[in-house]
C-alpha cells in the first residue's frame, strides 16, 4: 500500500535533521526499504534515491536496504529500473560495495533495452572512477559474462575513459593478478 506523500517527506525531513544512528534515521531507512516494494512507481524511485543516505548507519539492516535497491533494478517499469541502476552508484560511494555492485551491474548489462544499457555502462564507468583495480578485477574474473565484458570494454565511451592515465596502473595490476 502506498504511503501518503506528506508523511514520507516529513519522515525524511526529520531524519535529515537527526543525528546519525538515531531511531528517527533508522525508521526512515525502514520506511524506504518498504517503499522500494510498494505499488507506486514514484515511491519506489524516491526510496532508491534516499537509501544511500542511511544504509551505512545500520549494519543489521543494510543487507535489506541494498537488496531493496537490487529489487528496484528488476522492476517491471523501465524508468524505475533506470533509477535503481543509478542508485547502485550512490551505494558504492565510499568503496564498501564497489566489488559487489560491479558484479551486479555486469549482470544487469544483459538488458535488452538500449537506454538501460547506456545507464548501466555509465554506472560501471563511475565505478571505475571509484576503484578501477577492483572493477577491472571483477570484469576479468567474469568468465560466464565474457561477451558482456568484451562489449563493455570495447564501447567507445569506455575506451575513451580507459585512456585516462589514472587507469593505466589499475589496468596492469588487474591484468597480471587475474590472468
Amino acid at each position: 500500500m502506498a504511503r501518503d506523500e506528506k508523511e514520507i517527506q516529513a519522515t525524511l525531513r526529520r531524519a535529515e535533521k537527526s543525528p546519525q544512528g538515531s531511531t528517527t534515521r533508522r525508521s526512515a531507512l525502514e520506511m524506504l526499504i518498504e517503499l522500494a516494494h510498494t505499488e507506486d512507481a514514484s515511491q519506489r524511485i524516491l526510496a532508491v534515491h534516499h537509501i544511500k543516505n542511511y544504509i551505512s548507519e545500520f549494519s543489521d539492516i543494510e543487507e535489506d536496504a541494498i537488496n531493496a535497491v537490487y529489487d528496484v533494478c528488476e522492476d517491471t517499469v523501465g524508468r524505475v529500473r533506470i533509477e535503481g541502476y543509478k542508485a547502485i552508484t550512490g551505494l558504492s560511494q565510499g568503496g564498501r560495495w564497489v566489488k559487489r555492485n560491479t558484479d551486479v551491474l555486469l549482470q544487469l548489462l544483459q538488458s535488452e533495452e538500449a537506454a538501460e544499457v547506456e545507464v548501466i555502462e555509465q554506472a560501471l564507468i563511475d565505478h571505475l572512477d571509484m576503484d578501477a583495480e577492483c572493477v577491472l578485477g571483477v570484469l576479468y574474473d567474469a568468465e560466464d559474462e565474457r561477451e558482456l565484458v568484451n562489449n563493455f570494454l570495447t564501447n567507445a565511451k569506455v575506451k575513451k575513459a580507459m585512456e585516462d592515465e589514472k587507469y593505466a596502473d589499475a589496468y596492469l595490476k588487474s591484468r597480471f593478478s587475474h590472468d
